[in-house]
């Protein structure tokens, strides 16, 4: 505490020693209770005080002055200031000085600051006060419990050391004493009638926060950020730490919004302070910004290299990228700041824990699971060896537990943050563990009891996730991760079930009943191929959960709120253990996915968690997803591929989880699934059609990836990732039609500049002039090339366009006869010369030249896209159907293609064709009568007629007052030997006096 606002002090402080000397001390002295040489020294006491109060009204502003440049973040020259305020104002410089070496690290010198200050001014708590708070904060509890105990003998109500208190009750697991220590607070705040300083204001409102938090008064919230920090500011428009304590407020209710727009607000007035970057950085990988959070800790760092909390937030970044051994690095740097600060220790916990293949209470040694060291490789006849782990590995979590039991028989923040670190890794089950044991230990803390709800809501028990969140909720209603799934779950309470051999299928019987019949036939069609391919099968049936448009928000709002409690989510499919849940397809007109292919996907994920126990990094359970979908590698990723893997501009296995979680760009976040599919591929042709399966065995032995390659393959990960990237290259160099990514009008004008000479480019910007019309430049450019090279493809491009341009026709055609060379032909030339054919009704050889170009260019689908438009307008049956299997293949969300290819294939009687295509087309127009139809009918020729019925049954539900439809039904019912279902069919119609009907139950009752 410095500047104007210790004068109050100073003056309380006067009060209280006039009357010690003019009454107390002369009265024991009468009475022999204190020697006069103690009073010689509470006289000189006395003086410094009277001498320091009147100096300090002298020197306010020069106080304030320093304050300012301190709370402003320019810490070097307010410690120059404080310096030079010594001598006349020794306990404030002090104080001030002390806190600005604080917050940049200087701790060992504002420690011996503060002593050398309490040692000169005994009888003031400040300094004591300050040692406890840096003694607090190195986990030297003994020696803070004492400097508080000395400043609050000075000081009764000396607002830092009571906090300290406090908070040495709360972690040595006195929690009855520390809610009554935090209570203290609140009864001073509304008994006093003095004017709060700023500071005062700050360790109330922390001390209120936590009461609040523990006595479930959810009201306080709301008066913290709309009127008490408020007043600091107005005390004080520079306390940032007020505007902190909000956005940190709403950062714990993650409430995005406003804790962005808090904690910008606080950075404005100090960009320096490493407690906002760190709670900026907090708030950045919160929202999955990963890289936004490592330079926020970076710069946090750089000001304060001691700053706790950073290093935790770097650890936390580990998690979520599966390393824990970078996490652990990291924790122990912070360890070594702190060694007993529980959120450190719950994480470091929980690092050991991922990483010896023990996450639970006990020692790892009941743990069948090992880990695999760097010895566990292959031999010399290849076979795999495993060696056994080191006996004590898989102690190192249990040890942590049994130290900080030890010390604290009720760590919730331990158990929370153990909790937390194991969700960030994706270790669901043993999270929701954690969380329910902080709930437990310490049934206070509000963030446990809101996370164990949201875990259980990821495992699928939605039950048990009601009660918890309802809990929490009523605790804590500004939660906005609990609100928000508590209104999913409203929303699920009004679903459907439908239950097969293997699934669960949620979903809203308003919109979705022929979505969730459709899907339970599917999964339960792929759902044995997936098992035996994955070698594994789950325990218990699968949720999967379809939302649709409910109160006001879309299906993909309800969707993001049911995985993650937030509106944040890009992708329409996610799996969260023996949960998926998916975006509707009927939920937006404008929404056409495969939601069969995004099904299979996720249900790929669903084995894989619970083979491997949750022990699957991310790149490794999409590869597996990808693969299986068994669809080509679409145009889009060969096009990434053709200019990535050049210029090394690709994922490895350290960066390619930010691909996932965090892309920079729509690019990124395709080349990383790309590259997870690729990453499988490598392995099986490298090592063997066993290798996934080997690995898989791998993570459900709890091995990181590290061990897991090398117990796999016989090498380091970076031999492994030195194979991949051969792979890449092999790869990319077939494919040698890649396509050429046009550049900018601007990079090729700047070439030119460059390259004046070059015909390529200078072609190349003709082509440019001419879109923009501007003919007479581009003829410019490509004279001089065609003096030099008459039949340079593209200067010959141009010279056609230029002559099309002019109207002459027949010219431009000569001269791009003339110059194309089939074995080595021109795109742009192909593609007009064939254009042109067209257009003159030599169809035959326009077809020719578009056949040219898809074969020399097969990757490039705009030539196939050619090829189908002059099939469908002449009629070649066989090269449209030919080109659109091709173009189904690459464009998996388009269901048109596929209604044309079903109806082509049941016009030339090829039935089972007619099935595939139709049923691939409702795969991605659900709704669509038609194919379901064509579907129904292409089976029963095939004499498939139980099939048929079901495909009729979807007619029926889509079309319920056809008649027509009820009756084929009934009869596919029939030919498929199911008597009693066809009478159940054609009852409605019965009851209705449907003659057919009537006649058909009674032919079934002879």
């Amino acid at each position: 505490m410095d500047s104007a606002a210790s004068v109050a002090v100073h003056e309380s402080q006067v009060n209280a020693l006039f009357i010690l000397f003019f009454y107390i001390v002369p009265f024991q002295c009468i009475r022999g209770s204190i020697p006069l040489s103690a009073m010689r020294n509470i006289l000189v006491a006395v003086a410094i005080v009277f001498v320091t109060f009147g100096q300090s009204q002298a020197d306010a502003p020069a106080l304030d002055r320093a304050r300012q440049l301190r709370l402003t973040g320019r810490y070097r020259e307010a410690i120059a200031e404080y310096r030079a305020l010594r001598e006349s104002e020794p306990v404030d410089a002090a104080m001030g000085e002390a806190s600005a070496l604080r917050e940049t690290g200087c701790d060992d010198a504002a420690e011996e600051l503060l002593e050398a200050t309490a040692g000169s001014f005994p009888l003031d708590p400040r300094p004591l006060a300050g040692l406890a708070l840096l003694y607090l904060d190195q986990g030297r509890y003994d020696a803070a419990s004492q400097s508080a105990g000395k400043a609050l003998a000075n000081q009764s109500n000396q607002l830092a050391a009571r906090w300290v208190k406090a908070e040495l009750c709360r972690r040595s697991g006195r929690l009855e004493e520390a809610n009554r220590a935090y209570q203290w607070f609140i009864d001073y705040y509304n008994a006093a009638d003095e004017r709060f300083s700023p500071d005062d204001l700050h360790w109330i409102g922390l001390a209120a926060a936590e009461y609040a938090r523990w006595n479930r008064l959810s009201d306080q919230f709301s008066f913290l950020v709309k009127e008490f920090y408020p007043d600091a500011l107005t005390a004080e428009a520079n306390y940032w730490p007020a505007v902190l304590a909000t956005g940190k407020l709403f950062l714990e209710k993650f409430n995005a919004d406003d804790a962005a727009r808090e904690l910008a607000a606080a950075r404005k007035i100090n960009p320096n302070s490493p407690d906002v970057l760190t709670a900026l950085a907090q708030l950045a990988i919160q929202n999955f910004d990963l890289p936004k959070g490592r330079q926020l800790l970076s710069r946090a760092r750089e000001i304060n290299p001691r700053y706790l909390d950073a290093f935790l937030l770097e650890a936390d970044i580990a998690f979520f990228l599966c390393d824990p051994v970078t996490a652990i690095s990291f924790l122990e740097q912070a360890r070594a700041i702190h060694p007993l600060h529980e959120p450190t220790l719950g994480r470091l916990a929980a690092a050991y824990g991922l990483m010896d293949g023990s996450l639970t209470e006990q020692s790892g040694r009941n743990s069948p699971k090992k880990e695999a060291g760097p010895e566990n490789s292959r031999g010399a006849d290849g076979k795999e060896k495993r060696l056994p782990a080191v006996s004590d590995a898989s102690d190192r979590m249990a040890s942590i537990i049994r130290e900080v039991t030890g010390r604290n028989p009720h760590p919730g923040s331990f158990y929370f943050e153990l909790g937390l670190a194991l969700d960030k890794n994706r270790r669901y089950p043993a999270a929701a563990r954690y969380f329910a044991k902080a709930v437990e230990v310490m049934p206070q803390c509000i963030g446990p009891r809101a996370h164990l709800g949201l875990m259980q809501m990821r495992m699928g028990d939605e039950s048990s996730a009601r009660i918890v969140l309802e809990e929490s909720f009523k605790i804590d209603p500004f939660n906005v991760r609990v609100k928000n799934t508590l209104a999913v779950l409203d929303v699920l309470s009004g679903y459907e079930d439908l239950t097969t051999e293997h699934f669960i299928i949620r979903y809203d019987p308003h919109y979705d009943r022929v979505l969730a019949k459709c899907a339970a036939r599917y999964l339960e069609k792929i759902y044995p191929e997936l098992v035996r391919r994955l070698h594994d099968e789950p325990s218990g049936r699968i949720l999967i959960e379809l939302f649709n448009q409910a109160k006001n928000t879309d299906g993909h709002g309800w969707f993001s709120a049911r995985i993650v409690g937030l509106p944040r989510i890009d992708t329409i499919g996610a799996c969260t253990g023996n949960t998926v849940a998916m975006v509707s397809p009927t939920s937006r007109s404008d929404l056409r996915v495969h939601w069969a292919r995004i099904l299979r996907h996720e249900i790929v994920h669903a084995i894989n968690f619970h083979q491997t126990d949750f022990n699957i990094p991310h790149w490794y359970t999409e590869a597996l997803a990808v693969l299986l979908e068994d669809q080509p590698r679409p145009a889009e990723w060969n096009t990434l591929l053709s200019h990535r893997v050049p210029g090394n501009q690709v994922f490895t296995l350290d960066t390619i989880h930010l691909g996932f979680i965090r892309p920079g760009s729509h690019d990124d976040w395709q080349m990383a699934y790309c590259q997870a599919e690729l990453y499988a591929e490598y392995m099986l042709e490298r090592f063997g059609d066993d290798s996934l399966i080997r690995l898989l065995a791998a993570y459900a032995d709890n091995m990181q990836t590290e061990n897991a390659i090398r117990n796999c393959f016989g090498g380091s990960v970076a031999e492994f990732e030195k194979g991949y990237s051969e792979y890449l290259k092999k790869v990319t160099a077939s494919l040698s039609d890649r396509v050429e990514i046009p550049r900018g009008f601007t990079d090729l004008q700047q070439a030119h500049e460059e390259n004046p000479e070059d015909p390529g480019i200078a072609s190349a910007l003709a082509i440019a002039y001419i879109e923009h019309k501007d003919y007479p430049t581009a003829r410019e450019l490509i004279e001089p090339i065609l003096e030099k090279h008459p039949n340079h493809p593209r200067a010959a491009y141009v010279e056609a366009k230029l002559l099309l341009v002019a109207g002459n026709r027949q010219a431009a055609v000569d001269r791009l006869v003339a110059c194309l060379d089939e074995t080595n032909p021109q795109p742009e030339i192909v593609q007009l010369l064939a254009g042109l054919r067209y257009q003159d009704g030599a169809t035959a050889e326009a077809e020719r030249l578009v056949k040219l170009g898809a074969s020399r260019w097969p990757n490039d689908l705009a030539w196939t896209r050619r090829l189908a438009a002059m099939a469908l307008t002449s009629g070649a049956k066989k090269t449209l159907t030919d080109a659109l299997e091709k173009l189904a293949l690459a464009e998996g969300d388009n269901s048109t293609i596929r209604k044309k290819l079903a109806l082509l294939a049941a016009e030339r009687g090829d039935y089972a064709e007619a099935v595939g295509w139709a049923e691939d087309a409702t795969c991605i127009d659900v709704l669509d009568l038609d194919m379901h139809l064509l579907a129904a009918r292409s089976l029963e020729q095939l004499d498939r007629h139980a099939e048929a019925a079901d495909a009729y049954e979807i007619c029926v539900d889509l079309a319920p007052d056809r008649h027509d439809l009820r009756i084929d039904w009934a009869k596919a019912c029939l030919r498929a030997g199911d008597r009693d279902r066809a009478k159940n069919v054609l009852l409605p119609l019965v009851h209705q006096g449907d003659g057919q009907a009537q006649q058909l139950t009674k032919e079934m009752e002879e």
